[in-house]
């Protein structure tokens, strides 16, 4: 009878620790996005006109993510556009205020 509770308790445990776990990957982030993984690699390949592109794009499809605004402030300075790398480190920085590579650059 203890047997038969115990196997009940870690079935409804899984169950639910399942059910938590899918509704909290039911969406992806932007570090797992083909645009952001793109818009990182063209910044290594020192493309930084293709990663701002990439990167105004992933900031449409997910607005709540700092390192994307942070790529963004790092490829629109290097490009010489301040006004919109501070525009885009500023949105890092007021979604995470302790966001080190905006911090940095910002």
């Amino acid at each position: 009878m203890l047997k038969n509770l115990y196997l009940s308790v870690v079935l409804v445990l899984s169950l639910s620790v399942g059910a938590v776990y899918a509704v909290g990957n039911y969406s992806r982030s932007s570090s797992d996005s083909m645009n952001y993984k793109s818009a990182k690699n063209a910044i290594e390949n020192e493309n930084f006109a293709l990663a701002v592109g990439l990167l105004r794009t992933e900031s449409m499809n997910d607005a709540s993510n700092p390192d994307v605004w942070n790529l963004l402030g790092f490829a629109s300075r290097k490009l010489g556009d301040y006004d919109k790398s501070k525009t885009a480190y500023e949105k890092a920085l007021s979604l995470d205020p302790n966001h080190k590579r905006a911090l940095e650059y910002g």
